[in-house]
């Protein structure tokens, strides 16, 4: 889930909004962190579709991300997506990025790091823009995580968070750290779903097994 730190077109001002996003310096930005005193930017990060792969050893992640510029000046948002990385879950690869229009996929730049990739979105007034990352990772140790709680980061809630974790039937003793709406069983896979609206989650969502 996704951060930014945004700055207005042709304005050295700082303005600081956070996800699953960190606030981050770059071009005429300066650095701030986020905290009690933190400056909500125009960019919203309103919405949200994610879908967890989980196989033996290793978890592939999608997500599509919803973001709106609330004010009538043109900006520009640094963007910083984490990863979980720790003795569960090695560094991600295959990472994808790209700008959505329609049905139309437009590959996009971005710096990697070890636990997240950080790129620059342009916004128009009052305009919104689609984001799609996709990465996988090898997960040895019967855990999958995926960061919600860089949410708070962005001072307000998600109006629209939905998520689909799906799990090869041979997979024994699988536990979630949330109560699904739903679980259905296609061919050898079981689809765990759960979606939250007004989401400001206190704690990330895993998926367990032995």
């Amino acid at each position: 889930m996704p951060r930014s730190s945004t700055c207005k077109s042709r304005s050295a001002g700082l303005i600081v909004a956070a996800a699953a996003l960190l606030a981050l310096s770059l071009g005429s930005c300066g650095q701030t962190g986020p905290g009690p005193n933190a400056v909500r930017g125009p960019v919203r990060f309103y919405r949200e579709f994610v879908i967890v792969e989980v196989a033996e050893g290793r978890t592939s992640v999608e997500g599509r991300y919803y973001f709106r510029n609330a004010s009538d000046d043109s900006v520009e948002a640094s963007m910083s997506y984490p990863f979980p990385v720790d003795a569960h879950h090695s560094p991600p690869t295959n990472i994808e990025l790209f700008r959505v229009e329609g049905d139309t996929l437009w590959p996009m730049g971005f710096r990697q790091r070890q636990d997240h990739i950080i790129w620059r979105m342009r916004m128009t007034p009052r305009g919104e823009q689609q984001a799609l990352v996709r990465y996988s990772q090898r997960t040895p140790r019967g855990r999958a995580k995926y960061i919600v709680t860089t949410t708070r980061l962005w001072d307000e809630p998600i109006e629209l968070a939905e998520f689909e974790f799906r799990v090869p039937v041979t997979l024994r003793g699988v536990q979630t750290s949330f109560e699904p709406e739903t679980v259905a069983t296609r061919n050898d896979t079981v689809f765990y779903r759960v979606s939250w609206t007004g989401f400001m989650p206190d704690q990330d969502l895993e998926v367990r097994w032995e």
